[in-house]
């Protein structure tokens, strides 16, 4: 079940709140923003060559900081993140942070965070690009399984393309969600993602063959794909916009 809101109410222990927002929008925020960065993060938007880009990770950033720091109810430069084994991160402070869950991706202009109270979970989203469709023909063909390859070939060419950002949010939040990185192999799980309820129908890289996660796709923004993956069977989603003038 996915709802649009606006608010920021306490999550019951089956919500997530899916905070979206505009990388371009509001480009003269990235001074005050750039002051609430680590000095890690300060060192890599340094280290970006062109302003769009360093603006976008600075806005990224700075915008991840002021919603957790909402929830939190703390100063969002407090907020301490530290890396899993293969790059997703956690906070480790402050305290009224600790114990919740959260996931942040962002494609082109847009950035999201999901946010869970009571379990660990995935998200993905993906700018659509219409221009690459022969390169995703191969990425699917080296990447994926038989049966996605199936999938994906019985769409005809004006399809295609939806179909795999489809199928790569889908296996992009899922990996996520389990605190994997890419490099664990596309190829080790399967997605079906036949309809808008996409299941994992095998995979390799948990106790058990039958996956015990579930994927929801999301609908963020126009020209995206995205795709949350949780351990609730029965969750209901809030999309939430974020703008700068509720802070």
């Amino acid at each position: 079940m996915v709802e649009n809101d606006t608010t920021t109410q306490h999550q019951p222990d089956n919500e997530v709140d899916v905070f979206y927002y505009d990388l371009d929008d509001h480009a003269g925020e990235s001074r005050r923003l750039y002051r609430l960065l680590s000095d890690d993060e300060k060192q890599r938007a340094d280290r970006y060559r062109f302003d769009v880009h360093r603006h976008r990770f600075i806005s990224s950033r700075g915008k991840l900081r002021e919603i957790l720091a909402q929830r939190g109810q703390c100063q969002a430069e407090d907020i301490r993140f530290e890396a899993g084994r293969y790059g997703k991160p956690c906070i480790t402070a402050p305290a009224s942070l600790k114990q919740l869950h959260f996931n942040a991706s962002a494609s082109g202009p847009t950035a999201t965070v999901a946010i869970s109270a009571a379990f660990p979970l995935g998200f993905d989203i993906e700018q659509i690009n219409y221009e690459k469709a022969r390169d995703l023909d191969l990425i699917v063909k080296n990447q994926f399984t038989i049966q996605e390859q199936e999938w994906y070939r019985r769409h005809n060419p004006a399809e295609r393309v939806q179909a795999f950002y489809t199928l790569w949010t889908c296996k992009e939040a899922y990996l996520k969600a389990l605190g994997l990185g890419l490099s664990k192999g596309l190829d080790r799980f399967s997605v079906n993602a036949s309809d808008n309820s996409p299941t994992v129908t095998h995979t390799e890289l948990e106790d058990n063959e039958e996956s015990a996660l579930c994927l929801y796709l999301v609908d963020v923004a126009d020209g995206t794909a995205a795709c949350l993956a949780t351990p609730e069977k029965n969750c209901n989603i809030r999309i939430i916009g974020f703008n700068y003038n509720k802070l």
